[in-house]
């Protein structure tokens, strides 16, 4: 009969433990507990850019390869955004915000924010 092989330890590599804070600042990222509060940040960054036109009708949906997205209810104040005020939000945002990285901003019309 043949004998069964030895044991020669893990079969992809020894590795040390990982840090309890890696493991958990990666189950956070992977369950979107982050975006939380970065949506919060990024709300309170456009309340400050967008300044008097900023209220319930709007909301930041977040940045996706550089580009902001802000759902509106209003067609109206998003015409005029989009018109005429996109050009100096987004020169403010790339001015005071360098970090976040914002090449455009895009308005979307939503009928009800709250969803």
């Amino acid at each position: 009969m043949s004998r069964p092989p030895k044991y020669r330890g893990s079969p992809y590599g020894a590795k040390d433990p990982e840090n309890l804070d890696n493991i958990l600042s990666e189950l956070f990222h992977l369950r979107g507990y982050n975006r939380f509060k970065a949506n919060e940040q990024l709300q309170e960054m456009w309340d400050q850019v967008a300044g008097e036109f900023s209220h319930a009708a709007m909301k930041v949906k977040g940045i996706k390869n550089g580009v902001l997205e802000i759902t509106l209810s209003n067609s109206a104040l998003l015409y005029q955004l989009d018109s005429f005020y996109k050009a100096e939000f987004l020169h403010t945002i790339q001015t005071e915000y360098k970090h976040l990285k914002v090449r455009e901003i895009k308005f979307r019309l939503k009928g009800n924010l709250n969803k």
